[in-house]
């Protein structure tokens, strides 16, 4: 069995070449203001450009509304998305409102 590992939380060129130079399959972007480890977008697509096809890139969002969800697509800095939710009060993102299912009317 392949083990795929993700390195989360780059924010310079240099921790990137690190993860990328270690193997990493995929590297993750903080979307999240109040984290430490938060990127903007603009840096995140100069990090998604260096990263080329090394690896997939990932953005992590938490509690994140339709229009970030746009903004990321719009700057295709990442490959997947990983939504973590904190806040029960507030309704998830609906994804489709964001982006045609790929998989037509299936669940």
């Amino acid at each position: 069995m392949k083990v795929l590992v993700k390195i989360c939380g780059l924010s310079t060129p240099e921790a990137l070449d690190v993860a990328l130079d270690a193997g990493a399959d995929m590297v993750g972007f903080v979307f999240f203001p109040p984290s430490p480890r938060h990127i903007g977008f603009e840096a995140a697509k100069r990090l998604g450009a260096r990263a080329g096809a090394r690896a997939l890139k990932v953005a992590l969002t938490v509690d994140a509304t339709n229009d970030m969800l746009r903004d990321i697509i719009d700057a295709e800095i990442s490959d997947v998305w990983k939504q973590e939710k904190i806040t029960p009060a507030k309704p998830a993102t609906d994804v489709t409102t964001v982006t045609p299912n790929p998989y037509g009317d299936r669940q």
